[in-house]
């Protein structure tokens, strides 16, 4: 009796997995249909047809890019970004190259342009939102920014920490604690602590 059917004899209906091994692990070996991934055959990703055409239509694009002026949502995007991060935001928007364009263009037309500047919330209630979304995705700079951004648009110190308190809840002590001190630090920077 060989090692594999001694430990064939002690699996169900003959698998032939070894007991050590977990069962994801027996896809190559496992050839029983009494095996429950045996049921799942390895596939290959297919494969694109055109893949490499489709690479350098994509890679082209950018090169003729620029960023969209006209667009009012574009335009109030970038006042809105004026108003909340200052002078150094849209002078970095006007310095994007044929890489960042597109990220420009959408950050300035979709998120700020038509989401932050729609009614239903005011400013302080979306960088309130933000500050919440940002210490429980653990984004370290833009929830500082937020921090910040909310007490420019009238949120106070302790609307921060009732924001932080609340998010600590679902996030987790760890989470909380790291953005409590984040928080802090931003509300010191610009002396609001």
């Amino acid at each position: 009796m060989t090692r594999w059917s001694r430990k064939a004899a002690n699996m169900p209906n003959g698998c032939r997995r070894p007991a050590w091994r977990p069962a994801c692990a027996s896809l190559p070996i496992c050839a029983t249909a009494s095996c429950a991934r045996s049921a799942f055959p390895r596939r290959r990703a297919p494969r694109c047809a055109g893949s490499a055409t489709n690479f350098e239509r994509s890679s082209n694009q950018g090169s003729n890019m620029v960023l969209k002026t006209e667009d009012p949502a574009f335009q109030a995007g970038r006042e809105l970004r004026r108003q909340m991060f200052g002078e150094a935001s849209i002078e970095r928007l006007d310095a994007a190259d044929d890489f960042n364009e597109p990220l420009e263009n959408y950050v300035t037309s979709a998120v700020f342009g038509e989401t932050w500047t729609r009614p239903g919330l005011t400013l302080r209630e979306r960088c309130l939102i933000t500050v919440a979304i940002s210490a429980a995705l653990n984004r370290q700079i833009p929830l500082k920014r937020m921090v910040k951004c909310a007490i420019t648009n009238g949120a106070t110190k302790e609307d921060i920490r009732e924001t932080l308190l609340q998010t600590t809840m679902y996030i987790g002590v760890a989470g909380g604690v790291e953005s409590w001190g984040l928080a802090a630090e931003a509300l010191k920077e610009i002396d609001a602590y």
